[in-house]
């Protein structure tokens, strides 16, 4: 009791003194740094402030186990928007996308104070560069053009997509290892540190995020408008910025859908039916709007129109485009679906221990190495993959995601482009190691018969 009420005494004392330190270092960087660094001592409390009440109240129910590690992975995305920071404009002296963005912001962010443009302007309708462009814009007109606040909000963006991933896995899997997932999904090295800077990855996770926490409570029959609304504002928002991947995205939940209907898992109902048949054919038909978006938008030949003529000139342009930069190596060509397999395990696992030849390809290497040591350990969980397969549309529809994913991305001939894109599906990669645990159950026949009855343990 003497300790506590010792404690009692000591801890007002200590948030005065924090606070005390904090106002005298911001007063100090206030004078002696630029507003790109003691800008971010306003930003940082007040994200921090923000993520943890908003965490509190976003986590209900049986979540709310998980509410230290959501808090740990919210301070260490911080963490790692500064690191992010000192890497692009230390290490690499501001050759960086986030540079570009960072100087089209701040330009759009000033015209919208000086009167020159209004705010209306600023909201983000072109594809690519120019969309994250005008939300750099929008967020410097609300929290001032400093560099570091912004890797801070855009790391803070990220981490709300990386929750709502571990929300919809929540419904989608049942018997999920709720603190596994979370624990891997939140703080991955790849997903710590990729979408942490301004940028296009920071929003892409977000809306991925959103696309899949939709998605996850559609292919199950949960057709509620916000999960509606979830899911066709995460497609939308990813098919501004990277349309590919949202296609890649939508076509996942499409055959998610699908495969609910034919199992039952999407509802059993008349009207949930003919609900399911509707979200199925507008699935079809927003894939197919996105598939023709992103082909478009990567085609280098205008001039070129058939769908196969297409695709040879994307993989080839996107080939010459991620080679060079000093991280380059040769893309495994397919010659058949038998390679298939092969090609996707080195999209999403490369570089492995023995290609690594450098700090740049050490980093993901060891993490991939971990990984897999992680999934070796774990590997009673992969047993139960096929079953989960049937009970999990939600499962379904990540896992053919991340198998296109693999196919799509085996062109790209750049590790740091290959790693900078591999972290967005990383959370659903990820699901695999956090499947319920297959377990051999004692025998309820008779001693003298050899089979046993298999179960899972949730």
């Amino acid at each position: 009791m003497a300790l506590s009420f010792r404690g009692a005494r000591i801890l007002p004392k200590l948030v005065v003194l924090c606070g005390a330190i904090y106002v005298l270092a911001t007063g100090w960087g206030m004078f002696n740094l630029s507003f790109d660094i003691w800008g971010a001592f306003i930003v940082a409390p007040v994200l921090a402030g923000v993520g943890v009440l908003g965490l509190r109240r976003f986590l209900t129910g049986g979540q709310r186990a998980l509410l230290p590690i959501a808090i740990i992975a919210l301070f260490a995305k911080l963490a790692g928007a500064m690191v992010r920071y000192w890497v692009a404009f230390d290490a690499y002296g501001g050759a960086s996308d986030s540079s570009s963005y960072h100087a089209a912001g701040s330009l759009l962010a000033r015209q919208v104070r000086e009167g020159r443009i209004s705010i209306v302007e600023l909201i983000p309708s072109e594809l690519g560069t120019r969309f994250i462009d005008h939300l750099t814009g929008i967020i410097y007109v609300a929290f001032g053009s400093g560099r570091l606040s912004g890797f801070l909000m855009f790391s803070f963006m990220s981490f709300w997509g990386l929750v709502l991933f571990v929300k919809a896995a929540i419904v989608g899997i049942p018997g999920l290892a709720q603190r596994r997932y979370a624990a891997l999904c939140m703080l991955a090295p790849s997903v710590l540190f990729w979408p942490s800077s301004i940028g296009k990855e920071a929003w892409m996770c977000l809306c991925l995020g959103l696309a899949s926490w939709g998605g996850s409570h559609v292919v199950i029959g949960q057709w509620r408008g916000r999960t509606l609304a979830g899911l066709i504002l995460g497609i939308t928002g990813a098919g501004f910025v990277r349309p590919h991947l949202a296609a890649l995205w939508a076509a996942g939940i499409a055959a998610g859908l699908l495969a609910g209907m034919l199992t039952g898992r999407s509802g059993r109902g008349t009207r949930q039916r003919v609900t399911g048949v509707l979200l199925l054919g507008v699935a079809f038909v927003g894939v197919f709007a996105v598939g023709t978006v992103a082909a478009k938008y990567l085609n280098p030949d205008p001039e070129e129109t058939s769908v196969s003529g297409q695709v040879d000139a994307i993989q080839a342009e996107t080939s010459r485009r991620s080679t060079g930069g000093g991280s380059e190596f040769v893309p495994i060509p397919i010659s058949s679906p038998l390679d298939w397999p092969y090609v996707i395990e080195r999209t999403l696992l490369r570089p492995t221990p023995f290609e690594i030849n450098s700090v740049a390809t050490a980093l993901p290497g060891f993490e991939s190495a971990i990984l897999v040591g992680i999934l070796l350990l774990g590997w009673r969980r992969l047993l139960s993959l096929p079953r989960m397969l049937v009970r999990s549309p939600y499962l379904l529809a990540s896992l053919i995601t991340v198998f296109g994913f693999g196919l799509a991305f085996s062109t790209l001939g750049n590790l740091g482009i290959l790693v900078r894109q591999r972290s967005l599906i990383y959370p659903l990669m990820l699901l695999i190691w956090a499947l319920p645990i297959y377990r051999r159950a004692a025998s309820r026949r008779p001693a003298v018969t050899p089979l046993r009855e298999v179960e899972f343990s949730w």
